[in-house]
């Protein structure tokens, strides 16, 4: 039975990004420029340390180039530039594989 195999699988969180101070901050779990985020916007940076001391949550670096969320904070004008981050972001052209009949 297939089922309790995948049970057993662990499940690991990798996060990729292309900031290289900010996964200094989350390797290190301090910044003095950074002293301030808890009381002001509620971000526990010592949490985040943490978490990423875990071994289930993976943090990794990656070039701007491949960073994914790029499509949707930056003008990408080139095609190919485009075809190469669409394809691990999963996004498709086809509505059909993204919208049932009936979702609004």
């Amino acid at each position: 039975m297939i089922v309790p195999e995948i049970a057993k699988r662990k499940t690991r969180l990798v996060i990729c990004d292309d900031n290289e101070a900010v996964i200094k901050i989350c390797a290190n779990g301090r910044s003095k420029a950074l002293r301030h985020l808890h009381r002001t916007h509620r971000v526990a940076v010592d949490w985040i340390y943490d978490v990423f001391e875990q071994t289930w949550c993976l943090l990794n670096a990656v070039g701007t180039k491949w960073q994914i969320a790029g499509i949707f904070t930056k003008a990408i004008v080139k095609g190919g530039t485009w075809r190469l981050l669409i394809d691990p972001a999963r996004i498709r052209s086809d509505k059909r594989a993204c919208f049932s009949p009936g979702t609004k």
